[in-house]
């Protein structure tokens, strides 16, 4: 199967899309949210930001987040991004081919792909695990300036075993 996501896309304007959740005004070239005056939709780029709460994005994001509560949106995970060009293409009145077929694609087989490299590398990083982290990173640093000299004038500072060579031309 294949999805034509900017067709689903140019057939759902960010300010529509928006405008069945909250209720927007005219300002500019932009539309500002009524009630959530840090709702900012800009019809040029069709992105939406949304400033109270850090979060932007496009009309697939939007609807994943905003018009299916999917909980924690993560356009990454194909489920949930699916879902989200499921409902956008229905709204739309784009027909799409069954799941099954879509399943066995290069398309599907690539975000599988995307998905678990990422989970990979967050685990990979420890990422959550913030001083665990940083103290990784630091060991492979070390382990990087350990191995080579450093230039002169140039000793690592507040890192005692990591020399620049001076020290062993004044032993001789």
């Amino acid at each position: 199967m294949t999805i034509d996501l900017e067709q689903i896309r140019s057939a759902n304007s960010i300010e529509d899309v928006v405008a069945q959740r909250f209720a927007l005004k005219k300002a500019g070239t932009r539309f500002i949210g009524v009630e959530h005056d840090s709702l900012v939709i800009v019809p040029r780029t069709q992105m939406y930001f949304w400033n109270s709460k850090d979060e932007q994005g496009d009309v697939f994001d939007f609807t994943g987040r905003h018009l299916l509560n999917l909980g924690t949106w993560n356009s990454r995970d194909p489920a949930q991004f699916i879902e989200a060009v499921r409902y956008l293409a229905q709204r739309a009145g784009i027909a799409l081919e069954d799941d099954e077929s879509f399943r066995r694609s290069h398309t599907w087989a690539e975000r599988q792909l995307v998905q678990r490299l990422h989970d990979a590398l967050r685990s990979g990083l420890g990422v959550g695990d913030g001083a665990g982290c940083a103290h990784r990173l630091h060991a492979r640093r070390q382990t990087r300036i350990a191995g080579r000299p450093q230039p002169a004038g140039q000793m690592a500072r507040g890192h005692p075993e990591v020399s620049n060579g001076h020290d062993r031309l004044h032993s001789l």
